[in-house]
């Protein structure tokens, strides 16, 4: 059989030609120079132009203006009607938010919230459950004091304490500018400083020195050895024996701090110890 020349059905027209390299283009789109911006020219604001932003800081000044003026009308008017116009009102309450675990109690927090009560100070106090701790029963838990002066919300301190199961507690938040502050002691220090200033940061560098040593006695009562521990419990009642007062000859943030790290102990090692308690007219 013979052979059929095959033809084509239909011809291409070449799409470039080989021999030359085909113009590509150097980007995708082309955007003006941010630097390259004349005065003139009309930075755009969300769609808007440069103008309508202008405009709105005045109208946003003019605004501030019109009501200074206001306040001082009503000062002026005040003044000749003889009306007392109400102060300004108190800045916001601090809230001490202490994230802690129920294993592991923060007790000096609750044992400086038993000396404000004793003092009649305003305060408030809260407590919630994370859902991190589900199972956990908060009436078997520390519990704070009924405060002898609360304004709920409005009060100038509020002391809250959230029950949850993580690493690294308890930890205190004041704000979102400030870094947590780590441990019991740490947070006990914190909050004598600011709330009960008489119990540490107006003592001397001397009591300060002495207080920070028994501090440093109590971390090791809480987290020591054995023998560190008995070692720890012997000086305290030695020294007890002979004071009832740790330094100074007055209450202290130490003495917080070793009486809730002593009570943790004695519950779980036969030792008999002396009474460390806080005293009443403090």
């Amino acid at each position: 059989m013979a052979a059929v020349n095959g033809t084509a059905m239909y011809k291409l027209p070449e799409f470039y030609n080989n021999k030359e390299p085909p113009q590509l283009p150097n980007c995708m789109y082309k955007m003006k120079s941010y630097h390259t911006y004349s005065p003139e020219d009309k930075i755009q604001v969300n769609g808007s132009g440069g103008d309508n932003l202008h405009s709105l800081e005045r109208r946003q000044d003019d605004i501030l203006n019109d009501l200074e003026n206001l306040r001082k009308e009503v000062d002026q008017l005040a003044g000749v009607l003889g009306v007392k116009l109400p102060e300004k009102r108190v800045a916001a309450s601090v809230d001490y938010v202490i994230s802690a675990s129920p294993e592991d109690p923060p007790l000096a927090v609750f044992a400086i919230q038993h000396i404000m009560n004793q003092r009649a100070m305003p305060h408030a106090t809260l407590m919630f459950r994370h859902s991190s701790a589900t199972n956990t029963e908060i009436n078997k838990l520390p519990q704070f004091e009924k405060p002898a002066k609360s304004q709920e919300r409005r009060s100038p301190f509020i002391l809250t304490v959230v029950w949850k199961n993580d690493a690294h507690l308890p930890f205190l938040v004041l704000s979102s500018a400030h870094s947590p502050l780590v441990g019991e002691h740490t947070i006990a220090r914190h909050l004598c400083r600011t709330l009960v200033p008489d119990l540490y940061g107006n003592l001397t560098n001397e009591d300060k020195a002495c207080v920070d040593n028994w501090l440093d006695l109590a971390q090791t009562l809480h987290y020591g050895s054995s023998k560190e521990k008995a070692s720890v419990l012997r000086n305290l009642n030695s020294h007890l024996g002979k004071s009832s007062f740790l330094c100074n000859g007055k209450l202290q943030r130490e003495m917080i701090s070793a009486r809730d790290a002593s009570n943790q102990v004695y519950a779980h090692k036969n030792i008999k110890p002396r009474k460390l308690d806080y005293p009443k007219n403090t």
